[in-house]
């Protein structure tokens, strides 16, 4: 298995995509030249916005090294919202050093999340 990291957004750039002109950046994991996960970070603002594995892939090592590039991308520290419910990704996140924050509601769905934060 090869895991391919830092293709980042800025190469996927089309005009009129906030997001992106906002300082998103995306990295892929590439497996038998499928796309196996994903994540996407903003650094400035020193958000883990979204990591994403697909289920199929899960348990390889793919989320490890996507979290690793967040660690890499964001020496400094940075944060990460997921659903209360996510139980699995909750000892994920912890086995992989980081710790709970606190438990809110998303900004914009409102539904109840759980915020990690990670720093060096």
């Amino acid at each position: 298995m090869e895991v391919h990291l830092r293709l980042t957004i800025q190469a996927l750039y089309q005009p009129g995509l906030l997001s992106i002109e906002n300082g998103w950046c995306l990295n892929v994991a590439v497996v038998d030249g499928h796309i196996a996960g994903l994540l996407a970070t903003i650094p400035e603002q020193h958000i883990l916005d979204q990591l994403f594995v697909a289920p199929d892939a899960q348990c390889q090592g793919i989320g490890a090294a996507l979290l690793d590039e967040a660690k890499q991308q964001l020496p400094t520290g940075f944060t990460l919202r997921t659903p209360v419910t996510n139980a699995a990704g909750h000892r994920f996140y912890e086995r992989h050093g980081l710790r709970v924050v606190k438990d809110t509601s998303h900004p914009i769905t409102g539904a109840p999340v759980r915020c990690f934060g990670w720093k060096q």
